[in-house]
């Protein structure tokens, strides 16, 4: 599937399998269809130019209805690609320096961000963009980042050579039981 002008830099299939988002140097986020490809028609959404700066990483919600979007202008979106508009308020800030990778929660209510400021920046409520937990500090600038399957840890890598694994702070015992 062609249409980005410059290197892709991330994708992500669609919780169905049937779409794939795609992201890039150029500042853009594309959505395809995946038996189309590059056919009339492959391309559905796009392309969304909103960012103003590298788009790194693109995340599908759980249930597919929300797209998020991470990059080097420091920001995280959501995405409503009816539209092909910015949703939940204007863009999520917190960072201080580029985006590099978001992760969504298993249960799909929370989104955490990794960045180059060395930060795993809060956990936000993926619903509304607002931030739910303080960062947490890494030595070195991070390139990614992802939850556990069960929600209660946080893996994150980056320029230390390292694998961090930490605890989540909001994560309580009934949760184990589910």
């Amino acid at each position: 599937m062609s249409g980005h002008e410059q290197v892709t830099l991330g994708i992500a299939y669609f919780p169905g399998g049937e779409r794939v988002a795609s992201c890039s140097n150029d500042k853009t986020v594309r959505i395809w269809d995946v038996e189309k490809g590059d056919q009339e028609g492959g391309e559905l959404v796009g392309p969304i130019k909103a960012h103003q700066s590298y788009v790194n990483c693109v995340r599908w919600s759980v249930d597919g209805g929300q797209l998020f979007s991470a990059s080097s202008d420091r920001t995280i979106r959501c995405w409503d690609l009816e539209r092909a508009e910015s949703i939940a308020g204007p863009p999520w800030r917190g960072h201080a320096d580029g985006v590099t990778a978001v992760s969504l929660s298993p249960n799909g209510t929370k989104l955490a961000s990794a960045s180059l400021d060395k930060t795993v920046n809060g956990f936000w409520d993926a619903h509304s963009g607002y931030p739910i937990e303080q960062p947490l500090q890494h030595e070195e600038q991070l390139y990614t980042f992802t939850f556990s399957p069960s929600g209660e840890f946080v893996a994150s890598g980056g320029n230390d050579q390292k694998v961090s694994i930490r605890r989540v702070l909001w994560w309580d015992e009934p949760q184990k039981k589910r």
